[in-house]
């Protein structure tokens, strides 16, 4: 049951252990069940806790629309941390002022994003490290006990009206619009597709409505996004139940 007391990591571990096998995140031919999100996300979480010392930091988030970035997205908030989404076709200065002014420390990206990240080599992490932790070197660290005042991310706005602000949501308040969400509807998204870059506001209705509640996301390839005839197919071929999309 939803409660606005359990946070994002114990809701996932709760579908990890009851429907292991269920799919999660589907992404053209690629697809996480809630087992392997789990399972890599926990890894990436050490990850970050053993960079940042298991402080409770802001940590960048910089991927393409696909599986992996969902493994980033929740291996950040299962380190304590609140994730800091930036589109990877923004301008390099815009990029800067959020990652500047969210105070982040670290930065989650993909392999063939990395020189677009405006920060040190130290401070990233590419995702494609999890298929070799032991590899990669990194120091690995326990995970942090999370509390449902602690942030869970900052989203800043468009900037169309000056300077872009990040709204600061902690996971209370996200579990608070999320249970305000299934009182109007009755009921989670069962295979809502993911309109919005994981930047926008409008991802988290998308993603937490449904991966919380036990449905699978799904996530169109970064090439079909934007084709409504692909939206279409990806409709019909997933049997979507959701979609939310601005008029």
């Amino acid at each position: 049951e939803l409660s606005c007391e359990r946070t994002v990591p114990e809701l996932l571990a709760f579908h990890a252990k009851t429907s292991p096998d269920h799919p999660a995140v589907v992404c053209g031919e690629s697809r996480l069940s809630y087992r392997d999100l789990d399972v890599q996300s926990t890894a990436l979480a050490r990850m970050i806790c053993g960079a940042t010392q298991g402080q409770p930091v802001r940590v960048g988030l910089c991927v393409e629309r696909s599986v992996s970035g969902l493994v980033g997205l929740f291996g950040i908030l299962k380190a304590g941390a609140a994730y800091v989404p930036v589109d990877p076709s923004a301008p390099e200065q815009r990029q800067r002022l959020i990652f500047e002014d969210a105070g982040v420390s670290l930065v989650i990206t993909q392999a063939h994003l990395r020189t677009q990240i405006p920060f040190a080599d130290e401070k990233v992490i590419e995702l494609e490290e999890l298929q070799h932790p032991r590899a990669s070197g990194r120091p690995v660290g326990p995970l942090r006990t999370i509390h449902p005042d602690q942030l869970a991310y900052i989203i800043y706005t468009s900037g169309s009206t000056g300077q872009p602000k990040g709204v600061e949501v902690t996971h209370r308040a996200l579990q608070h619009s999320l249970a305000a969400r299934l009182h109007y509807y009755g009921a989670g998204a069962d295979r809502c597709l993911l309109t919005f870059p994981l930047a926008f506001d409008g991802s988290v209705t998308s993603v937490f409505w449904s991966i919380l509640y036990g449905g699978t996301l799904i996530v169109p390839p970064e090439d079909s996004a934007r084709d409504a005839g692909q939206l279409l197919a990806l409709i019909a071929r997933h049997a979507v139940t959701h979609v939310v999309l601005i008029p």
